[in-house]
């Protein structure tokens, strides 16, 4: 391998380490609104910026997994990740204010690792909610126990979740049409899910455990400069390759 070779591919797995990462992204139209990666909280305290709704969470935590990890489970990015387990209280959830996101399309992206080792029968929830007062419009649930898929507005999506495993997971909500659907593992179910009725605007990220725990981490975002710089590289690689 010459010097150009070994130098342009340091360059490039350079970049890609510096890709951004993000525990939950909120998309609108397709542009990011919203980013959060809770690696500016501190271990085993409250996440900074976000409220607490529903009966009192007794396990609410920004989790630092240089100190241990909770249920084996790795952090994807930086060190930290949220960890939520309401074993003494239902409907303990967190809320996000995101600015009033009116028409179009809202998309909302995150990694979640699922927690198996409990008998309670109900899960957790995620949900976009209009900008107030707050109602949930579009968004996921799951239930450890009596089933093995997401769950969107009381369908099932035929989804499986794969506990004690990192998945990936979206909810499209396109506002004008009032309908959603949900994806993991890039698989989209092809239920097509009505929202709830309301203002077409979202403003708010619900996180909501149910006696159920579960963790969230990042989706690795490739930034557009680094997918160029990519690309790039393989265009120099080709030429230099046929000279």
């Amino acid at each position: 391998m010459t010097r150009f070779t070994t130098g342009l591919m340091a360059a490039i797995a350079l970049v890609v380490c510096i890709n951004s990462a993000f525990a939950i992204e909120v998309f609108h139209n397709g542009t990011s609104v919203f980013r959060e990666d809770w690696e500016g909280g501190t271990h085993q305290n409250f996440p900074p910026g976000w409220a607490q709704g529903g009966a009192a969470a007794s396990e609410t935590w920004v989790w630092d997994t240089t100190v241990s990890t909770i249920h084996g489970a790795p952090a994807i990015e930086g060190d930290k990740y949220l960890y939520m387990g309401n074993n003494c209280c239902a409907n303990g959830n967190l809320l996000r204010n995101i600015g009033q996101l009116v028409g179009g399309t809202v998309r909302a992206e995150w990694m979640a690792w699922m927690v198996s080792n409990h008998t309670d029968a109900i899960g957790g929830t995620i949900a976009l909610r209009t900008d107030g007062p707050g109602e949930n419009r579009a968004g996921v649930s799951w239930n450890r126990v009596t089933s093995t898929h997401a769950d969107a507005n009381g369908t099932d999506t035929g989804i499986a979740i794969i506990p004690e495993q990192w998945q990936e997971w979206a909810v499209d909500y396109d506002l004008n049409a009032n309908t959603f659907t949900v994806s993991i593992d890039g698989q989209t179910s092809p239920v097509i899910n009505g929202g709830t009725a309301g203002p077409a605007n979202i403003g708010e990220v619900l996180l909501a455990a149910t006696f159920r725990d579960f963790i969230i981490d990042a989706v690795i975002i490739p930034e557009p400069a680094s997918m160029a710089l990519l690309g790039l590289g393989g265009l120099m690689l080709l030429r230099r390759r046929s000279a």
